[in-house]
């Protein structure tokens, strides 16, 4: 098997020099420039995107099992603007519901049922085992319920070709799916996932293993 992005995590040395570049720009006021960060920087901070999204689960699950109750007595200093209002325990799930979405760009997220009714398949269970060979990309919610993106759906109607080359190479498919789906700079900005559907699957792979081993710039 290739290298993974698991056994290639991100270095220390690595983050703390994206987290220098970012504070060089804060310090400057360059909030306007933070989306032309070196490439070494922007693979390191989108390298970390998985982990926060493990990260986001696990607090949703502390919220789901230990709802946080207010004291109507409590008072909180505000240092500046207005104070934050309280929302419910239900409200908040929904926000970090909302966030941990958008750590894979807004897709449309499918149950396996929906998923095999997509791909027009016999069952749930064809579906999860499609997704044991790699052939479906899909994880795990903090409702402990597996998840599958519509857009490895073709227009055909068919998965795009070499997923579960792509999530062996990463070893996880979140992070197999968080690089597919942005852009590439060895791909020339494309999304591996475009790429791959246009029959660029050597291309992909080529792009994906020096992405996996660390090969940054």
């Amino acid at each position: 098997m290739h290298g993974s992005v698991r056994e290639q995590s991100v270095t220390r040395d690595a983050l703390q020099s994206a987290l220098t570049e970012i504070a060089s720009r804060l310090d400057r006021d360059d909030f306007a420039e933070l989306d032309q960060l070196s490439t070494a920087s922007l693979r390191t901070l989108n390298g970390l995107m998985p982990i926060l999204s493990v990260a986001v689960d696990q607090v949703v699950n502390v919220l789901e099992s230990r709802p946080i109750d207010s004291d109507p007595d409590d008072t909180v200093e505000v240092l500046v603007g207005e104070p934050s209002k309280l929302v419910s325990a239900d409200e908040s799930k929904r926000r970090l519901d909302a966030r941990t979405r958008r750590v894979v760009r807004d897709d449309e997220l499918l149950t396996s049922d929906e998923m095999a009714e997509r791909l027009k398949i016999s069952s749930r269970q064809t579906v999860h085992n499609k997704r044991q060979r790699g052939d479906i990309v899909g994880w795990k919610t903090a409702k402990r319920s597996y998840v599958f993106p519509a857009e490895q759906i073709a227009a055909d109607g068919r998965l795009v070709p070499q997923l579960a080359d792509v999530q062996e190479t990463f070893g996880e498919p979140l992070a197999a799916w968080n690089w597919l789906t942005h852009p590439e700079p060895a791909l020339d900005g494309q999304r591996p996932l475009d790429v791959l559907r246009s029959g660029g699957g050597p291309r992909v792979m080529e792009a994906a293993v020096s992405f996996a081993q660390g090969d940054f710039l």
